[in-house]
């Protein structure tokens, strides 16, 4: 039993206006941030043995089931151009996340059976705690997203190529800090030793 988040990673940045060589003084501005999510429903698959399914996650453990997160963000800004045309503002940046998760249970057990029930229920925990941790994501990171992007807000026309990676940058760590503090929920909340092995305890044939 295991959860993996997430297997598929998109890190997009979507800045679409014209450089051109110019390097005028530019304001500084702090973008506002705003969030999007689109969650598509959970997909059940259980097509998958446990062999197969431990190779599929990654796992040094005897696993019988897991949560793939199959996850996008994307950094939409809100671009245009200053009253002299010499600078690209960017007074607003939507973070755009999309999940579409996979919950696998292992094709060794019969559904309905005690392992088989076993198995779903504590995938279908990891399946909750990432949809809360979803609806907590603009009060946990707008903050961190905010001090990070202090003063950004702005670029000559003719930066824009390197404005483009600093945000790829900053993306990225946000990407970073979002898979660690995830991961770090779902080991304590539903993969500590105690809980699995109380969980195993429940069924005699795995």
């Amino acid at each position: 039993m295991r959860y993996v988040f997430p297997t598929t990673f998109f890190v997009t940045i979507l800045l679409v206006i014209v450089a051109a060589p110019s390097y005028a003084l530019c304001p500084v501005v702090t973008p506002k941030i705003s969030f999007t999510f689109d969650m598509v429903p959970v997909k059940y698959d259980y097509t998958l043995d446990k062999a197969q399914i431990r190779a599929k996650s990654n796992s040094i453990r005897n696993v019988s089931g897991h949560v793939q997160g199959k996850m996008s963000v994307n950094f939409k800004p809100d671009a245009k151009y200053s009253s002299n045309r010499s600078c690209i503002i960017v007074s607003k940046i939507n973070v755009v996340i999309k999940n579409a998760p996979v919950l696998r249970v292992a094709s060794n057990y019969k559904k309905g059976s005690c392992e088989y029930n076993v198995v779903k229920a504590h995938e279908e925990k990891h399946l909750a705690l990432m949809n809360q941790f979803f609806k907590e994501v603009p009060k946990r990171y707008t903050s961190y997203l905010r001090d990070q992007l202090k003063g950004r807000g702005a670029t000559p026309r003719g930066a824009k190529d390197k404005y483009h990676a600093d945000l790829s940058k900053i993306l990225g760590a946000f990407k970073d800090r979002l898979l660690k503090d995830q991961k770090r929920l779902h080991n304590i909340e539903i993969d500590h030793p105690d809980k699995i092995a109380a969980e195993h305890a429940q069924c005699n044939n795995w």
